[in-house]
C-alpha cells in the first residue's frame, strides 16, 4: 500500500511549474550542449586541417633551406621555441594557494 499525502491546490500548483520549469531548463541545456558539440567537432576539423597546413609549410621550408647555400663564417641561427610553463605546474601552484587561503580562514 503506498502512502499518500494531501497537497494543497495552491502547493500542488507551486511544484507543477517548478517541475515544468526544470524541464524547460534541462531541455535548454541539452539543446545547447548540442550545439557546443557540434561547435567543437567543426573546431577540431579546423585544427587539424591548420596542422597539416603547418606540417606541409614546414616540409617546404626545410626543402627551401637544404636547397640555399651555406655562408662561411656567417654563424647559423636556429628557432627554437620559448619553454612554456607547464600547464600542471601552473594547476598545482592555483591549488596550493587555494588551500593557503582554506587553511588562514580555518
Amino acid at each position: 500500500m503506498l502512502p499518500y499525502i494531501k497537497v494543497e491546490n495552491d502547493e500542488g500548483k507551486e511544484a507543477k511549474k517548478l517541475l515544468l520549469s526544470s524541464e524547460i531548463n534541462f531541455l535548454n541545456l541539452a539543446k545547447k550542449m548540442q550545439n557546443w558539440k557540434k561547435l567543437r567537432r567543426y573546431e577540431l576539423s579546423k585544427k587539424a586541417k591548420l596542422k597539416a597546413e603547418l606540417k606541409s609549410c614546414s616540409s617546404k621550408i626545410n626543402i627551401i633551406e637544404k636547397e640555399l647555400p651555406e655562408a662561411e663564417g656567417v654563424p647559423i641561427i636556429h628557432l627554437t621555441k620559448p619553454k612554456q610553463e607547464k600547464k600542471r605546474d601552473k594547476i598545482e601552484q592555483e591549488l596550493s594557494d587555494i588551500r593557503e587561503k582554506l587553511r588562514r580562514i580555518s
